[in-house]
């Protein structure tokens, strides 16, 4: 899969207390993670994805400020696609 054509979901956002992550459904089957990093690139979450269901994030705990999020299959270091995840 490459990151130009992954149309993946990641709401709400900003997150308070938790946000959603779900996969294309023209992605295929297969292993996919989630890895968040922290403003000062350190990994804080890595979360088992499966496509085509909304996977719950807990960032409840998760100190204010701005997250990578990056997309990837789990035997790929190669990311699928990036995003930003705000938490206020």
């Amino acid at each position: 899969p490459s990151a130009q054509r992954t149309n993946w979901q990641l709401y709400p956002n900003p997150s308070i207390d938790y946000s959603y992550c779900l996969l294309p459904e023209d992605l295929p089957a297969g292993d996919y993670r989630l890895n968040v990093y922290n403003e000062l690139g350190q990994l804080i979450a890595d979360i088992t994805l499966q496509p085509h269901t909304p996977t719950r994030i807990d960032t409840h705990a998760w100190a204010s400020g701005l997250y990578a999020v990056v997309l990837r299959e789990s035997n790929n270091i190669a990311p699928i696609a990036v995003s930003k995840l705000l938490k206020p």
